[in-house]
């Protein structure tokens, strides 16, 4: 049981990685990040919402699966090399 939430975390972290890359990559147009950013800000706080946040995660990850398809998966790649190098510290 302890392995399932150990890897239920691991895969929740990864996907707030991917996430906030997206939400800052300049590749993607701004609406469509913005969009994606106040999904996941009305997720974060626990008042209702009357599925506003579904609404826009649908639209967007429709958009990302199929128009922006090569850029995500470009982003998507970057996460995966940060991650493989490591934590990067500022030295100073």
């Amino acid at each position: 049981m302890a392995e399932r939430l150990h890897a239920a975390l691991r895969r929740l972290r990864w996907l707030l990685r991917i996430a906030k890359a997206a939400t800052r990559d300049p590749r993607l147009p701004r609406p469509l990040r913005w969009a994606l950013a106040l999904a996941l800000a009305i997720k974060a706080v626990p008042l209702p919402d009357f599925g506003v946040d579904e609404v826009i995660l649908l639209v967007v990850g429709s958009l990302l699966a199929t128009v922006y398809r090569s850029r995500f998966r470009e982003i998507i790649a970057e996460v995966v090399l940060e991650r493989r190098k490591g934590p990067t510290h500022p030295e100073g």
